[in-house]
């Protein structure tokens, strides 16, 4: 008797925790290796929302007109480097090619409350997104947006085990809020790499 109340409660026990498992979320996918994505050239790939306050980079009381510097980088080690020191953040706002790791750089410009949508080719190698702002008064860790260039999963075929999946870059949609004296809202730069996300 002992033995076959045993054998129920395990059996009992396995069904539960079979039940369990069915109900519990799946884990999220994983990120996708590097070399497994092709960092091609796409038009219009890269959308800037841009709104300006109308006390837009104040100096000496009155409102004036901004500079942003948009990057495309392959990496994002040469920006947050420069963005550790004056002098890094001076050389960032000189918009050039400061490192292999720039793959291309445009100079924008906003004036006061101004609201605008830009679309920007992504360029071949492109992998981060950095938009630098040149306020008079601006900081570094007030003044730069570094954004990754998010992953699409894309799964093909109609039967369930012969399905090819693949992923590839997605558009990179960056909102910027330009207040009187610095970005406002989304992350500040972090002073370390990241990484895409799946």
């Amino acid at each position: 008797m002992i033995r076959f109340l045993k054998f129920h409660i395990a059996v009992l026990l396995g069904v539960i925790a079979l039940c369990s498992g069915c109900s519990a979320p799946e884990p999220p996918p994983p990120t996708p290796p590097e070399n497994d994505v092709p960092w091609v050239y796409e038009p219009d790939a890269v959308v800037l929302r841009i709104s300006a306050d109308e006390r837009l980079n104040e100096h000496e009381g009155e409102p004036s007109s901004l500079m942003l510097c948009v990057y495309e980088l392959a990496t994002r080690e040469g920006v947050d480097k420069r963005l550790a020191s004056p002098e890094g953040f001076a050389e960032l706002l000189a918009c050039g090619r400061f490192d292999d790791s720039v793959v291309t750089s445009r100079r924008l410009f906003s004036d006061p409350g101004q609201a605008q949508n830009l679309s920007l080719d992504r360029e071949e190698g492109v992998r981060w997104i950095a938009v630098i702002a040149g306020y008079f008064h601006g900081t570094p860790a007030h003044s730069a947006r570094v954004v990754a260039v998010p992953v699409r999963k894309i799964v093909e075929g109609w039967v369930p085990f012969f399905k090819d999946t693949r992923h590839e870059p997605a558009q990179t949609i960056i909102p910027i809020r330009l207040g009187p004296a610095e970005l406002m809202g989304g992350e500040p730069p972090q002073t370390q790499a990241g990484r895409q996300s799946s």
